[in-house]
């Protein structure tokens, strides 16, 4: 499972990609799918192939998990990720794949390519909301910000995609927590994502693409109880920060991770490994 399968004629008709089912209607956009089975078919030549997207949302994705397994799929492989999916319960995609699992399948996702807290690049801030007081400006709204340790903001040190989730049901969070972004003295707000939870709505605000050197504050609403958090910057990295990449399906009970490869060239990353890949046509679709 992957985007999709475009130009997989090609690898068929070289004989690098078996003859394979595409669930009906489920081919899907892009070509990281039609790389996966190459891979799939060099380390186990003998298996028959089905593929299956995992877009283009969360529900389809999780429906195409349980159709493979009924069309009679025994190993189910993926390397896609929702921003959105949970953090602290399973949602759709996690519940499929503890289904199909539980079904004797075995399920193998990608843990992604955000860092770790071993290399000190961890992307990630996890930990109980604290308390640092009432909200000053440039935060407009009323409420208390949160305290990492005595700094009420966290800097972006690495661009990323800025999100928070905390521990509310999915679906019926009351307690509402914001995130502002300014720029790197404080001044100014450059973003920000101020959704209202009342009780029916999920646990999650999501401000988008964010540059570097910028500062990420935590607003906990007036009224809003105290709620584990956890901020991620998905493949950023952060000043302040916690093991906890690993989230979603991803971190399901009853599926195996599995760590990224790098690429034959060094990533834009200091520090980052080199490869390579172990297929060429890997290296040139990621």
């Amino acid at each position: 499972m992957s985007n999709g399968v475009d130009g997989y004629a090609a690898g068929v008709s070289s004989g690098d990609l078996p003859p394979f089912t595409i669930l009906p209607g489920q081919a899907g956009s892009g070509a990281e799918g039609w790389a996966m089975m190459e891979l799939i078919h060099d380390l186990a030549p003998g298996a028959q192939l089905y593929f299956a997207t995992a877009n283009p949302t969360q529900a389809q994705f999780a429906q195409n998990i349980l159709d493979l397994r009924t069309a009679g799929c025994d190993i189910i492989v993926d390397d896609v990720s929702y921003f959105a999916e949970g953090v602290f319960q399973d949602d759709n995609i996690a519940q499929a794949v503890n289904m199909v699992t539980a079904d004797g399948a075995l399920y193998f996702s990608s843990a992604g390519n955000s860092g770790n807290e071993n290399d000190n690049t961890s992307g990630v801030w996890e930990g109980d909301f604290v308390d640092g007081g009432a909200s000053v400006a440039p935060i407009p709204l009323t409420g208390n910000i949160h305290s990492y340790g005595g700094t009420l903001y966290n800097i972006l040190t690495l661009a990323g995609r800025v999100t928070l989730k905390w521990s509310d049901p999915l679906g019926g969070s009351a307690n509402d927590y914001d995130i502002f972004v300014t720029n790197s003295t404080g001044t100014s707000i450059a973003a920000s994502s101020t959704n209202i939870q009342d009780g029916n709505d999920n646990p999650y605000e999501d401000v988008g693409n964010r540059t570097a050197g910028q500062r990420i504050y935590i607003l906990k609403k007036t009224g809003a109880a105290t709620r584990a958090l956890h901020l991620n910057t998905n493949r950023g990295t952060l000043t302040f920060h916690t093991p906890g990449v690993i989230y979603g399906h991803n971190a399901a009970a009853s599926a195996y991770t599995v760590a990224a490869t790098p690429v034959s060239t060094p990533f834009s990353t200091p520090g980052s490994p080199t490869g390579p890949y172990p297929n060429a046509l890997m290296q040139t679709i990621k």
